[in-house]
């Protein structure tokens, strides 16, 4: 299982953690993907299941569990790392964790 290093470290007398890529040990820096149409702008989420299309061609997710997605980028080699961090059934994306 590939995974991310985690380092504790002190900024402006704030506690900071940072992640170190598993790839080549470069700092990554904490991003997102954006799902967007002519409607809403949102980040993207992971959705349990395979997709189910209704007879419109509409993918159907309602009553399956969503995560928002977030997104790490290594400043070093481009390398991603995606984690569904945070349970979202399909309220409105706030903005918060």
């Amino acid at each position: 299982m590939l995974s991310c290093l985690f380092e504790r470290m002190e900024v402006n007398g704030m506690d900071k953690i940072t992640k170190k890529c598993h790839v080549c040990g470069g700092e990554m820096e904490e991003g997102f993907l954006l799902d967007k149409n002519k409607t809403m702008q949102e980040p993207t989420r992971w959705i349990e299941g395979e997709p189910r299309k209704m007879m419109s061609g509409v993918v159907q997710f309602s009553n399956l569990r969503q995560f928002i997605v977030e997104a790490w980028r290594c400043e070093e080699c481009g390398n991603l790392l995606f984690t569904a961090i945070k349970e979202n059934n399909g309220e409105s994306w706030t903005g918060q964790r």
